[in-house]
């Protein structure tokens, strides 16, 4: 699920939380649910004003959801959005060179990852370099491995 936060303020301003007139208690959106299917669902409550926090506005972006561990994917297909940064900064691929290499996502799915991406480029940047770090550290374990040395022997290393 992706849950869609909007301040109180923000709500009232487009008219979002409504109130029974003569009746004690009031609904109050408070935010609103969608699953991938599209499907959104308000999360209300009948709290008073006075017993809300504020909420943090969260942002999402089309084409993109996250599974139980957040990670990032493409909608419709299996391809992480990680693959894509993966592309785009491993071969310095624009978002058409990336479809004409992968007719598979549309323009705007590999537009969505890239945002995706910018927006979260802390995120993603920490977890490229930890992964190339550990591409490393297996390299140099491997290096004397019998494989290795039998490749240099016959001249393929």
């Amino acid at each position: 699920l992706v849950r869609i936060s909007l301040p109180m303020n923000c709500a009232n301003s487009f008219g979002l939380i409504s109130s029974n007139a003569g009746q004690a208690s009031r609904r109050f959106l408070i935010g609103l649910e969608s699953d991938n299917a599209g499907s959104n669902k308000a999360v209300e409550s009948t709290a008073g004003i006075g017993y809300l926090s504020p909420m943090t506005a969260t942002t999402t972006t089309p084409h993109i959801w996250l599974d139980s561990e957040q990670r990032a994917w493409i909608d419709d297909t299996n391809v992480k959005v990680i693959e894509v940064v993966l592309d785009h900064l491993a071969y310095g691929w624009s978002a058409e060179e990336m479809h004409s290499h992968q007719p598979h996502l549309s323009l705007a799915q590999i537009y969505a990852a890239l945002a995706y991406y910018y927006d979260h480029q802390a995120e993603f940047d920490r977890l490229v370099e930890t992964s190339r770090r550990r591409a490393d550290e297996l390299a140099a374990h491997s290096a004397g491995s019998p494989l290795r040395r039998r490749l240099r022997a016959a001249g393929k290393l």
